[in-house]
């Protein structure tokens, strides 16, 4: 509104080293319609992690463990050969899983057209979405012990996202500073990996 007044009603309070001595809180009214917090969980789990106990790779198998330690600058990667890109796992445990997190060096420009395996079966074949950091994959429901990832062609190569970058604006892992990257066609690198079951 133009040419309107504004009429304000202020009230003094007392002040003590610049700091004022009124706690609005204490003013405030108490509603305690809602009763207590009811007990138990406020939510509920719907998968669980199924720890990884060892894996084999096609080449730099002293690397392996760099795709499941919890340590997002560390990676497991072949050698840019087609053969040799796959890495198998070896779960705790038979396990019937659904779920795969995946976060593969690259990630927002490299998409990875992969088959995944539980023992000898199938249970998974798609190109990787472009993301920036994890994808999950449905897995069809097979219980077994050993998981394969294997790469079953080129990488698909281009940035997805622009100017966009995580937070710390680093992009070491996402082939930014990789000069050979882009000649790589034959990589399969995976940054970190988690399987999961349906509770």
């Amino acid at each position: 509104m133009t040419g309107a007044d504004v009429n304000l009603q202020t009230s003094a309070f007392e002040t003590k080293n610049g700091l004022s001595a009124y706690i609005s809180g204490e003013h405030l009214p108490v509603n305690l319609s809602r009763g207590e917090t009811p007990k138990g969980d406020s939510f509920r789990m719907s998968r669980r992690a199924v720890k990884i106990v060892g894996a084999t790779a096609g080449c730099n198998e002293g690397l392996v463990c760099n795709s499941f330690d919890d340590n997002e600058l560390s990676e497991w990667g072949n050698d840019g050969r087609k053969q040799t890109a796959w890495i198998k796992y070896e779960l705790e445990e038979d396990a019937l899983l659904n779920e795969v997190e995946l976060k593969l060096t690259g990630w927002r420009m490299r998409s990875y057209p992969i088959r995944i395996w539980m023992d000898d079966e199938l249970v998974y074949e798609g190109e990787t979405p472009k993301s920036l950091g994890y994808i999950t994959l449905p897995l069809k429901p097979v219980k077994g012990r050993f998981v394969k990832i294997e790469l079953t062609g080129m990488n698909n190569e281009q940035d997805a996202f622009g100017g966009i970058i995580e937070v710390t604006g680093k992009k070491e892992l996402d082939l930014f500073k990789d000069p050979n990257a882009t000649d790589s066609k034959g990589q399969l690198r995976i940054v970190e990996v988690e399987f999961y079951k349906s509770l």
